[in-house]
């Protein structure tokens, strides 16, 4: 800490002639924290033009894990607040006098992330409406959607993502006004609750994303429906068969099934989508059969996460798998990324010294939790 004080005096007792060098700066900057830094912006026009210009990014986006804008975010927002591109809310709904700050500060948001419910849905949308610069709205329904929280989320502008943590059955109708939707999150409140996710679905001609978590009975019926998805994630407890409907434009499935294995029916319902299908996640176990079939039928496939429960990881499977991507003209500088769970380790061993290994690559942690 003395010696980001002392880095601090120095800059501040510098004379204001002096043209500083923009590297001797980053590096003074990398040694403040942001309320240091923030105590430099009265200080000096260059250093506020220069610090502007070094905070830009740290300030980008502003988390918020608390239910109120604590007194270290204040001078934050007052000093930086301008340069805050994305403000997201986790975990908590925000207090009064937190959106007065962020609405008199942050004057140049163009996404946002918040919670709503019963209590404060008339909140948050008056808070909402008041930024004008917003393209990207995205919001948690952690309450069972009321009749009031449909009608306010339908006057969100910009309202491109929707989670509901407890679907009941009977908002259907208010999410058809919602057109503008590219993501849909849906959790059953309960796991006797029913949904014709394709019903509910059709209206919304721009959805390209789907989760469905909790939904025993999902009623595929798929008549004069037209499918946008491009990403489906299945949870545990979704009953999927090969009655699904086929997605044309579906480039990835995440899928959480409740059974230990991938069942002939589900196999089938993945084959469905050879034609388009990039990037496949399993957390079902899945045979050795299972897995070469997907991986020669599906054309665009180049992500593969997986379970691979009692299967024997040995020479002649890896080197199977090799051939199989060569022939599909994957190389070094276009790689195949396979993640297989608890078999990685033993699959990166046998890869070392496999010729022409290095057409697949390990995804790293970022990659699979989506960080």
């Amino acid at each position: 800490m003395s010696g980001n004080l002392l880095n601090k005096r120095h800059v501040m007792e510098a004379p204001r002639n002096i043209d500083f060098q923009m590297d001797i700066l980053k590096q003074i900057f990398d040694n403040l924290d942001e309320l240091e830094e923030v105590s430099l912006l009265p200080s000096n026009s260059i250093l506020r033009h220069a610090l502007t210009f070094h905070a830009s990014k740290r300030f980008e986006k502003l988390i918020s894990l608390y239910p109120f804008i604590n007194y270290y975010y204040v001078g934050i927002l007052q000093k930086c607040g301008s340069l805050v591109r994305c403000f997201k809310n986790v975990g908590h709904d925000l207090d009064d006098y937190s959106l007065i700050l962020i609405e008199k500060y942050c004057t140049n948001l163009q996404s946002m992330y918040l919670n709503m419910n019963e209590k404060n849905c008339a909140r948050i949308k008056r808070f909402i409406s008041n930024f004008k610069t917003l393209k990207s709205v995205e919001i948690i329904v952690t309450s069972v959607a009321t009749p009031e929280i449909l009608n306010a989320l339908k006057d969100i502008q910009n309202l491109r993502s929707l989670k509901l943590l407890k679907f009941v059955g009977n908002e259907a109708e208010g999410i058809h006004y919602l057109l503008g939707l590219e993501n849909l999150s849906l959790a059953a409140h309960i796991q006797t609750t029913t949904i014709n996710v394709f019903d509910l679905c059709s209206p919304l001609k721009n959805l390209r994303s789907l989760s469905l978590a909790g939904f025993r009975d999902c009623q595929p019926n798929t008549e004069n429906h037209e499918f946008t998805l491009e990403e489906l994630k299945i949870g545990a407890g979704c009953a999927i068969n090969a009655n699904w409907p086929c997605f044309p434009r579906l480039k990835t499935i995440s899928a959480r099934f409740s059974s230990y294995s991938l069942t002939p029916g589900r196999e089938e319902w993945i084959l469905k989508h050879s034609e388009t299908l990039e990037k496949l996640i399993l957390s079902s176990g899945i045979t050795r059969k299972q897995f070469i079939n997907i991986l020669k039928s599906c054309k665009n496939l180049s992500y593969m996460e997986m379970q691979l429960f009692g299967m024997i990881m040995d020479i002649t499977f890896v080197i199977e798998i090799i051939n199989i991507l060569k022939d599909k003209g994957f190389t070094a500088q276009k790689p195949f990324k396979i993640y297989l769970n608890d078999l990685t380790t033993q699959f990166k061993d046998l890869l070392v010294d496999t010729p022409d290994s290095n057409i697949i690559s390990i995804p790293s942690p970022n990659e699979i939790f989506g960080l």
